[in-house]
């Protein structure tokens, strides 16, 4: 027996749960709750593509559970997330997908990625310049004053 489920959730009851630079992981309620009919073998497909390119042209994830991570995305882009739930079988191609959601990849940089940001560097540089320039000031006060020792000795 197929149980059809229509689409169960408003855009407010799916969560953002993790947004990374290449990676969303996403939840939402379960449409029938655990251990009514119908609960057991709920299966949900996940749709999504960039935002701005053709929805024809989307990927898709399935999960028997009520989240997923959508991975190997691209940072800094929008996407566009939908849902739908079935009970297996060859239910899926008469659900609809619920309403839309919108998710923005932060880029490399927001996540601390290898970069670092040039004030980051320009600190650094400047430290260690600091601190060459006064080795190199010791050891020429070290030697200057060596010079005059040997000149008031001989």
């Amino acid at each position: 027996m197929h149980y059809l489920l229509s689409a169960p959730w408003e855009e407010d009851e799916i969560r953002r749960d993790r947004v990374e630079p290449q990676s969303v992981s996403l939840s939402w309620r379960e449409p029938i709750p655990a251990g009514a009919p119908g609960a057991n073998g709920t299966e949900y497909e996940i749709r999504y593509y960039e935002k701005g390119q053709s929805e024809q042209t989307y990927s898709t994830v399935k999960t028997g559970e009520p989240a997923v991570t959508v991975t190997n995305l691209k940072p800094a882009t929008r996407y566009v997330f939908q849902i739908r739930a079935a009970s297996p079988g060859p239910s899926w191609e008469t659900q609809s997908f619920n309403p839309s959601i919108e998710v923005q990849t932060p880029g490399e940089a927001a996540s601390g990625s290898k970069d670092q940001s040039p004030a980051v560097v320009v600190t650094i540089v400047t430290i260690s310049a600091l601190l060459v320039l006064g080795s190199v000031m010791s050891v020429l006060a070290i030697w200057r004053s060596r010079q005059r020792g040997s000149q008031h000795g001989s």
